[in-house]
């Protein structure tokens, strides 16, 4: 299933649980960067997580529901307890929430990146790192430092 699917299988879940409107949306991260200190590396850090969210509607009543987990049953789980939650909320007397209807909307954004910095090897990018902070001492730099930061969102919305 793509994350669009898995996506759109979290709404239908919501919906199929009594939500009058649901709305997911999808995020997977990398995150990485690396320190140099004259000449030599000093940090490494790493990190990647992925989430799926689900808001529901149910009568006055707003659902909520979130997991670290990707995978279809996971995605039809959130949608059960964000309408869930919706349904308990819907109990304290308020007036109902009623939406506009709307066009459904469709688009994407991407940014140019011809290589992508993830794919180049460790020791590539700390040799370049550690190898600019070795030549600014050798320029005459007392303290040379480096650090990149690497980030690859991607997320998606049903």
């Amino acid at each position: 299933m793509s994350e669009f699917e898995t996506a759109e299988a979290a709404v239908q879940a919501a919906l199929d649980a009594g939500a009058s409107y649901a709305d997911a949306r999808m995020m997977h991260r990398r995150y990485e960067s690396m320190t140099a200190r004259n000449g030599e590396i000093e940090d490494l850090s790493q990190d990647e997580d992925l989430g799926i969210g689900v808001r529901a509607l149910v009568g006055s009543g707003w659902g909520f529901y979130a997991a670290p987990d990707l995978s279809d049953a996971a995605a039809r789980n959130v949608g059960e307890e964000a309408a869930q939650i919706a349904h308990a909320s819907a109990r304290v007397a308020a007036r109902q929430t009623e939406l506009m209807p709307g066009e459904v909307a469709s688009g994407s954004w991407s940014s140019d990146c011809q290589i992508d910095p993830l794919g180049i090897s460790l020791a590539d990018k700390g040799n370049l790192l550690a190898g600019a902070t070795g030549t600014m001492r050798e320029h005459g730099a007392d303290i040379a430092e480096g650090l990149y930061q690497i980030w690859d969102t991607r997320k998606w919305f049903v």
